[in-house]
């Protein structure tokens, strides 16, 4: 390997700015594993704040939205999804076992799928928010009944 040589100019396309300090590897483009990395547990709740929030706020404001706009505990354990206003962002607070998780996400070439806007909350499943964070239309899966032993019978 030339050791002198510019590296960026091997890249196809327009140059993206890199995060600090990390050098993409070769699966960068795959998507994270998601509620990344952080166990699901029975119970767990994914709480969508169905209006669209100040991007400014951090992981202090959106706790006190969560507890005062949701009348919810930020402390709880679940997962609060909140949006901007140009719905080309979303923030994820999250509560990990030792403390609060701020994930915010961009896309870079559209926005992400929102139902109306309206106040209240709106609640996802797991695989809803999967879809929610790859920026696919997570609004278009139906919900199926969990798989038992009495429905894969009663189809046979």
């Amino acid at each position: 390997m030339d050791r002198g040589r510019d590296r960026s100019s091997t890249c196809a396309g327009p140059r993206r700015r890199r995060s600090r300090g990390v050098t993409p590897g070769p699966d960068h483009h795959r998507p994270h594993p998601l509620i990344l990395g952080i166990p699901t547990r029975p119970g767990l709740r994914i709480v969508v704040a169905a209006k669209p929030v100040d991007f400014r706020k951090g992981m202090d404001g959106l706790a006190v939205l969560v507890t005062q706009a949701l009348a919810m505990d930020p402390f709880a354990g679940d997962i609060f999804v909140f949006r901007a206003k140009r719905a080309d962002r979303i923030k994820l607070l999250i509560r990990d076992g030792s403390g609060l998780c701020l994930v915010t996400k961009p896309l870079e070439a559209k926005n992400f799928t929102w139902p109306p806007v309206r106040d209240g909350s709106i609640t996802l499943s797991t695989g809803q928010l999967s879809m929610l964070f790859a920026g696919l239309d997570w609004t278009a899966t139906a919900m199926r009944p969990a798989a038992t032993m009495e429905n894969l019978q009663a189809g046979a």
